[in-house]
Parts: structure tokens; sequence; C-alpha cells
């Protein structure tokens, strides 16, 4: 399906000739230098993030029952706003010589959750200023089958949000579906040894950052960014005969009418939030225009 609205997005852009970047895939894979990854307990000084492991649990430690999640950031600034993304598929590495030891389903189903972290946190947070993460387009993992199993998950969804949300975005946060003791996953951390073994997260992104709004003087949308419901399309046209199309990123056109003098108000209360491109068509030329949603 992912496949399919590329194609449409691509064909989109080929048609009306616009100039786009074309499809980058950006791989992270940081190390201790450059990366940020944490372990924080409920059990007071287990929380680390110096730590070679990344658990997932609900255990006892010196007999205290306990709950880890961990935390990683990935330093998405280089993928330009606005832009698609196709495909993020993130990979977590298991292993044998892990200090807390491996998956575990001693008492039950160890299926996990990766989460969208919408608060800010640093390498110093502790469990009693863990930060927050939202459910939205939440990822579902399965059980483990073997003790050091690795994972590869989609997260798409999550990464998308993260570009359209830089402001309230600050990496993932995982945890166990159900925290009831004895139950963990544990992968490698950015500090493990063996680099290939490091949380690593692939993306695949379409940028929009090349397009040409040609004939700029001749056409002003306002106001843009709008959360009004609607903009309004201003023409020094003199074209009687202007049509007006707008289409989601992935292609899809969403809205065709005609523009009715100088000023004319079009309804966008009906569409989701999020980035659209405007097309005028006036006195044998077409006009493209960037339309945000908030």
């Amino acid at each position: 399906m992912k496949t399919t609205f590329l194609l449409l997005f691509l064909s989109f852009f080929q048609i009306i000739g616009i100039s786009i970047v074309n499809g980058q895939t950006l791989t992270l894979q940081p190390g201790p230098a450059d990366g940020m990854d944490t372990r924080l307990c409920s059990v007071a000084g287990y929380s680390s993030s110096s730590s070679p492991e990344l658990p997932i649990a609900a255990w006892t430690y010196q007999g205290t029952p306990g709950i880890d999640h961990s935390f990683i950031y990935f330093d998405l600034s280089s993928i330009p706003a606005g832009s698609s993304v196709t495909d993020a598929q993130l990979f977590l590495y298991g292993a044998t010589d892990l200090g807390s030891g491996g998956h575990s389903t001693l008492s039950g189903s160890n299926e996990w959750l990766i989460q969208r972290v919408v608060s800010s946190w640093n390498l110093s947070t502790t469990w009693a200023t863990s930060p927050t993460a939202t459910t939205s387009n939440q990822v579902s993992m399965p059980a483990s089958t073997t003790s050091d199993q690795n994972f590869q998950a989609n997260v798409t969804d999550l990464v998308q949000d993260m570009v359209d949300n830089p402001q309230s975005s600050f990496g993932f946060m995982m945890k166990l579906q159900t925290e009831s003791h004895y139950r963990r996953l544990n992968f490698a951390s950015r500090n493990y040894p063996t680099a290939s073994k490091r949380p690593k997260l692939v993306i695949t992104y379409t940028s929009t950052a090349g397009i040409q709004e040609e004939y700029e003087s001749e056409l002003s949308v306002y106001p843009n960014p709008t959360d009004k419901g609607g903009v309004y399309i201003r023409s020094n046209s003199d074209d009687s005969n202007s049509m007006v199309e707008l289409y989601s990123l992935l292609g899809e056109k969403v809205y065709e009418g005609n523009l009715y003098g100088k000023d004319t108000f079009v309804d966008l209360s009906f569409l989701e939030k999020g980035i659209y491109h405007l097309k005028v068509y006036t006195n044998n030329k077409t006009i493209i225009k960037k339309v945000e949603i908030l």
C-alpha cells in the first residue's frame, strides 16, 4: 500500500511539472558519543544511560518489584519539514551477554509497545521525571520466541508524526503491554561494544523542499497556515475560467472548483490537518502553492 501511495505521489508531481527531491533514505545508528538512549527503572539505583543494555521489563531487583521503560532518541533534523515518510523501520538487537539477561516470558507473554515521546528528556532523566508518551499511532510488537531475538518494527506513522510535529517529538518509548512480573525484553543500547547491534532507524522519505512556486506575484493564499476552516485565494488574473484543485502529499485530489472574482474563499474544513498543494489554472498557466492546515 505504501508503495502505491508513493507512486501516486511521484506521478502527480511529474504530471504538473514540479521539480521535487526524489525519495531519499536516511540510516541512523548512533553510538555512545552521538546517541541518546536510556533505561528508566522504578526501583532506585537501576536507571542508567551508560549501560550497554535497554531493558523493557517487569521484574524484581534485589527482591523489590520494579518496572523498566526504555527511551531512544534519533536526530531527524536533516529531514526537511513537510516531507512525506514512505517507510521507517526500527531495528533492535538482542544479545547473549546482557547483564540483566535476555528476553523472558517466565510469567507470560512479553508483547510490547513502541510510542512517541511528547515531552523532553535527557541522559540525566530519572523515573520520577519520566517523559510522557502518546498512544497515537503506537506500534504493538509480538512476544519474543528466543532469549536473544532481534526485532524489526514498522514505525512509519510514528516517524511521520515526528517530522510533522518536531516541537513535541522526543523519540521512542518502549514498554511491556502487560507489566506483570516476570516478563522482559532486553536489547543492546548505543553503548553496546558491537556497533552493528546498536539501535538503528532506517527512514525513506520524499521531500517537497524543491517545489517551485511560480508566478508568485500573481496569486496569494491567506491565511496560510490556516486554522479557520479555509483559505482565500487572491488572484490578479482577469481569466474568468480560472480553476483550482487541491492535492494531498500523496497526490490525491481532495478538492476542485472555480475562482470567482479577485478573492475566492475555499472551504477546507472537511480536510485533516497537514500539508496540501494548491493548483490554480489561469491564463494558460499553472500556479502552485503549498497550503498548511493546522
